[in-house]
Formats: C-alpha cells, structure tokens, sequence
C-alpha cells in the first residue's frame, strides 16, 4: 500500500498534471494506493502526522517540491515507522539532484514501485526561538534566505515555470539582492567549541545535501548520512565577485575562492548583529538574529535510484 502525498499546485499547477499521469500507471498496473491533495501550507504536515501516529509500517510517497518534501519531513511522528518515496515536480528539485532521482515522473515512479536501494538519509532540524522545524536539505541565513523570499513571492516565477523556466526567477532574483542587501555581522558556534566570528557576511547555510537554490553546489563535500552538516560562510566579498562566483558554483568550484568559509559540524550555533531572512529547504518568510541547527541521531529510510555509501 502506498501513500500519495500531492501538491497539485507545484510549478504552477504541473503537479496535478504529473499526478494525472501517475495515476493512469497506478491503475493500470493495479496497484493498491491512498492519494492526498494538499490544500494550503503545511497541509502536507497535517496529513502525515495523521498516517504516521501509530507505528505502523508505511511507506509515504510525495509529488511535489523541496518545500512539498519539507512539511512532510515534519508530520512524521515517528522516523522508524516510514519509507519514503519522492517523485519531483518542484521549480529547484535540489533533494531529487542530489539523490540522482529522475525528473522524468513515469522513471522515478518505477524506481519507486520497483526499489533497487535504500537509504537512510540524515534529518536537520533548526531552532529558532521557542520555535523547531526539521529540514532535509539545507538551511540558512542572509542572501540565500533573502532570494528565497523573494522569489516566493514573485509574480515571475509562476510565468516562467508554466515554459519551463523556473530558475530563471531565483538567477534574476540573486542578482538584484546582491546588490540591494548589506552584509551583516555575525558570530558562528561549531559543536559547542569552536567560535568564528565573521563582520561582512553575505550569507551562512548548513547543509544535509550538495545542493541549494536550484542547482548551486555550495557544500559539493556534504554527504546526507555521515550525522554532520556542511557548514558555508560567504564574508567579505563584493557584489560583483559573488556575482562571477555563482556560476563556479553550480560546480562546486567555488570553495577554494578568498572569502568562502567551509566547515563541518553536528551542531551549528549563529548569532547575527541584525535580523536577517531565515530558510528552511528553499522555504522562506521570517527573520532571526539567532538560529542553531543539528543533525537528528534518527535517520529516515528513503528509496533511491543508486547506492550511497
């Protein structure tokens, strides 16, 4: 029995279509399944938290974006009593690149129904205030944070999704904040030990996966299930160099780069001089001085196309 969690609203609607598609295989091939449209944010959080109460096998299945995968990361009651399936349909895709899942929907399901490897994927979860939320592949704060933001809010990015063009909206978004946003100070905490303290920050993100933003390689080292996060700090860099990094990026080419910090740590302290967008697998809308984040000692199981070690 498999569990179809579906936002029908990713990329501007095409998650509807690719369920229409899905469902058509489904039946053909009579499968046994349950399907769950989600209706307004954090309705994915919902509707696990009432199939994961008990402790009851189950293996949940979503159709959707990063953001789609992080709500549903944070409804499961219980780590050890899911397998996940993802089939994705997301305007950055990032957990999908870095698994190897197919962005052919009729290929990942068939790896799904037809499991070759499972993986047991590391878990963050950040703290902010009295507020928790767990997250799968990255979090952070400044820059990244504020392009996120931004482009949830963008009139544009509904447009360019429709042909196909979706990151063009983050691209053009990074641009423009790189040249609005000032840096910020901020003092950064690894495992409780080491204390780095930073004046000029462009932006801080912890990473469970390699990639962020739609394709940007900014952890290239980070590996879902070793229990650390990869740690980035831009500081100290102008406009215009950032600029002629982020290419280099998509590559993981950047990190030798003067001004890019890279660390690795199970648990991650930051304290910033000033308020600044805060976001959780591409999910943005608050703002923090003070956010910690670590990696969960429970891992979830989740089918995969290939073997990590």
């Amino acid at each position: 029995m498999y569990h179809f969690i579906v936002n029908p609203n990713a990329r501007t609607g095409k998650g509807r279509l690719i369920w229409n598609k899905l469902q058509t295989e489904l039946d053909a091939a009579g499968i046994e399944y349950s399907v769950y449209f989600t209706e307004h944010t954090y309705h994915a959080t919902e509707i696990v938290k009432s199939l994961t109460y008990d402790t009851i096998l189950r293996k949940i299945i979503v159709v959707g974006g990063d953001g789609t995968m992080n709500e549903v990361i944070n409804g499961i009651v219980n780590l050890d009593s899911v397998i996940l399936g993802y089939i994705p349909a997301g305007s950055s895709n990032d957990l999908a690149r870095s698994l190897g899942i197919s962005s052919n929907p009729m290929t990942a399901l068939n790896d799904i129904l037809n499991p070759k490897y499972y993986t047991m994927m590391d878990i963050g979860e950040l703290t902010y205030g009295n507020n928790k939320r767990r997250f799968d592949v990255s979090a952070g704060m400044g820059f990244d944070a504020a392009v996120c933001h931004m482009a949830d809010k963008s009139k544009l990015k509904n447009k360019l999704n429709k042909i196909g063009l979706g990151k063009l909206t983050y691209f053009g978004i990074a641009i423009k904040q790189l040249f609005l946003r000032k840096p910020f100070k901020m003092t950064l905490t690894l495992d409780d030990v080491r204390k780095v303290t930073f004046n000029k920050v462009v932006f801080f993100a912890a990473h469970n996966h390699k990639y962020e933003g739609g394709g940007f390689m900014f952890c290239p080292k980070a590996l879902m299930n070793d229990g650390m996060l990869d740690v980035i700090v831009a500081d100290s860099i102008a406009p215009l160099r950032i600029a002629m990094l982020l290419p280099k990026a998509m590559k993981g080419k950047h990190v030798n780069a003067r001004g890019i910090h890279i660390y690795r740590a199970a648990r991650i302290d930051v304290v910033a001089a000033s308020k600044e967008p805060v976001h959780m697998d591409g999910e943005s809308g608050f703002f923090q001085t003070h956010i910690s984040a670590r990696c969960l000692e429970k891992r979830i199981k989740i089918i995969t196309p290939r073997e990590f070690n």
